[in-house]
């Protein structure tokens, strides 16, 4: 399938920056599988002089004829081969004389197979490239083996002339990539298949969601049907592990004696499965606004991923069913359980769009202070805070939210917790309302606001007095 190219404005400008320089550049370029790096380089690469190999998971033998064959035939026109890698890094300093971009892209499967690439690699910038035109582009997959390149004992560590993490798609990406729906369908499609450029990619606008999770999600030879498999396979060895670790956080375990107990393995080394799941991005460590680094009381383990999270409910509990051709009573589960789904998805994407609101000051001025909260029995979808004022925020998925009744009681909690000294405002965002008041606002309203580069008028807002006691 050939992805179509959006946004990525940021990402190319520093390229562009860097490709301006002139001189040689070491660019290490890494981010989750498909999160679009290789459909990044390939619009960053057009109209200059470039050569653009992808690395296979094959025997090093076979990946540097490759490598070789690729080079000489981009260069040259005719393919040609080396005796070795000096061989053919002397012959990429003759062409890099004049500008001269490289990309090794997938460029972990080289250091899995040929052994000391890195410093061989790291011999050649010393010594020979510096004085070149030479545009180095390493790009991989695997985030932890990319991020060893980083690592003080790796070779290649302090020879990096920039980087740059490739990030899933934000909310107006996303909608780019989707445009011709209304952004609260949007919401929902990014709630199900998640913001990875490709997953997104094969969504289709003309059917409606449960015919595309049908077609795709749902299909046994689609490529998402076993995509969460293949990116653990990936990432880990234990992947037995890794996903019921996965599974647990998505069923609601979301603490760590609860994922334990789900999961059988031990606190302690629960823990280090933990830090490498959240060192791949595929779930996040959350504690409460204001709670410091050492306070693991009430630290929460969720899963980043939204397809991720909508496989690990509904796909992979259903498998067997699946693979006997019982997608039709899968997808009537999703159905009756999918409105229940969304509230987290929902509440993510107003997470986001709240927070890119907040850096432009469209809350009156920035709040240093940006986080969920939660105590014994009271919860903060969303708390924008500073020294002695806040913004309080709830977000409501559904269709018919009495807006009024659910500020009362957001009211009633902030009077109830340890906040209760502050003033501020309080705001409800929701899907749509069937009664509404002051502080409440639908997502197409907030959405608009961010579009238009406008502020809240602190009139719409619900004002918050400090409580006396």
């Amino acid at each position: 399938m050939q992805f179509r190219f959006i946004n990525r404005r940021r990402e190319l400008e520093f390229l562009q920056q860097k490709y301006e320089e002139n001189r040689f550049q070491f660019i290490i370029l890494h981010g989750r599988r498909r999160v679009g790096k290789s459909v990044l380089l390939r619009e960053f690469v057009r109209s200059k002089r470039y050569v653009y190999v992808q690395v296979d998971e094959t025997a090093a033998k076979t990946q540097l004829e490759h490598l070789y064959t690729e080079t000489t035939r981009q260069l040259l026109g005719t393919p040609m081969t080396f005796r070795g890698l000096d061989e053919y890094f002397a012959f990429v300093e003759e062409h890099a004389i004049e500008p001269l971009v490289l990309v090794l892209d997938e460029y972990q499967y080289l250091v899995k197979s040929v052994e000391g690439i890195n410093s061989i690699i790291q011999r050649w910038i010393d010594t020979r490239w510096m004085e070149t035109k030479l545009f180095l582009v390493l790009c991989g997959s695997e985030i932890r083996m990319m991020q060893e390149l980083f690592a003080y004992n790796n070779p290649l560590h302090g020879r990096r002339t920039g980087q740059w993490k490739v990030e899933p798609f934000d909310l107006e990406a996303s909608s780019e990539l989707l445009s011709g729906i209304p952004i609260e369908d949007v919401v929902d499609v990014v709630s199900v298949f998640g913001s990875m450029p490709a997953y997104l990619s094969y969504y289709d606008t003309s059917i409606d969601l449960y015919e595309n999770i049908l077609r795709t999600v749902l299909s046994q030879g689609h490529p998402l049907f076993e995509e969460p498999l293949h990116l653990l396979r990936q990432e880990f060895r234990e992947v037995s592990r890794y996903y019921s670790i996965v599974a647990s956080i998505a069923e609601g375990k979301t603490r760590l004696n609860h994922i334990a107990d789900a999961t059988g393995i031990e606190a302690r080394t629960l823990t280090k499965y933990l830090q490498n799941l959240i060192a791949t991005d595929l779930i996040r460590k959350e504690r409460p606004i204001g709670s410091k680094e050492g306070q693991n009381r009430f630290v929460q383990y969720k899963v980043s991923d939204q397809f991720l999270r909508f496989w690990m409910r509904f796909v992979s509990p259903n498998r067997s069913l699946l693979q006997m051709d019982g997608q039709e009573i899968v997808l009537s589960r999703i159905r009756q359980d999918l409105s229940t789904f969304m509230g987290e998805g929902f509440e993510m994407v107003c997470r986001e769009v709240v927070n890119r609101l907040n850096a432009m000051s469209a809350w009156g001025h920035p709040y240093p202070e940006v986080g969920r909260w939660w105590g014994k029995n009271v919860e903060f979808d969303l708390v924008l805070k500073d020294r002695d004022r806040a913004i309080f925020f709830e977000f409501k998925y559904g269709k018919k939210v009495d807006g009024k009744r659910v500020l009362h009681r957001l009211k009633n909690n902030v009077l109830q917790s340890k906040f209760s000294d502050l003033s501020g405002h309080l705001v409800v965002i929701a899907r749509e309302f069937s009664r509404r008041t002051v502080g409440c606002m639908t997502f197409s309203e907030l959405w608009k606001v961010l579009r238009e580069r406008t502020v809240i008028l602190e009139d719409s807002l619900y004002r918050l007095e400090r409580s006396r006691s």
